[in-house]
């Protein structure tokens, strides 16, 4: 869809810029021509494209830290919502600021839907994600990679 898009809209219309914030962000968020900044990530980063953008009184939209419950209510199908939630969490690796991040499991359903949450979990495949039998791809980076040990250490050591 997205190619067939780009094959009809003027061009300028869409304009893919890469790279880090302080190389790339910045910038464009600085730029006079830019009327308005939407950004997703980091409250730390968004905080500085805040600043940046009320120095120019220019509109801003800010979706920071990412930290999304996903809730599971006494009564579901317990194995859709584990199947649901192992994509919630996993899908894209977990690199979204989308991915569930927590779980709250109402009531008698909770060992159930951990169980079913765990054995689901079990059978995804993870490797090459251009390969037939594979459901999950890797991390984006091992810097990144890094952070999601350091993450699940940290709440290891806080009693997950």
């Amino acid at each position: 869809r997205a190619v067939r898009a780009l094959e009809v809209l003027p061009e300028g219309v869409v304009n893919v810029v890469t790279g880090y914030g302080p190389e790339a962000g910045l910038p464009l968020v600085a730029h006079r021509e830019v009327e308005l900044v939407a950004f997703t990530g980091s409250q730390a980063t968004g905080r500085k494209v805040a600043v940046t953008c009320a120095e120019q009184l220019k509109k801003c939209h800010l979706e920071l830290g990412g930290n999304d419950p996903l809730i599971v209510d006494e009564g579901v199908d317990l194995e859709v919502a584990a199947k649901g939630a192992a994509w919630a969490c996993y899908l894209n690796m977990g690199q979204v600021c989308t991915s569930a991040e927590r779980f709250y499991v109402v009531g008698r359903a909770f060992d159930e839907f951990v169980e079913r949450f765990v054995a689901f979990t079990r059978t995804l495949r993870i490797g090459d994600p251009l390969g037939p039998d594979v459901d999950l791809g890797p991390m984006v980076s091992a810097e990144q990679r890094a952070k999601v040990e350091k993450k699940i250490a940290d709440s290891v050591s806080a009693g997950a």
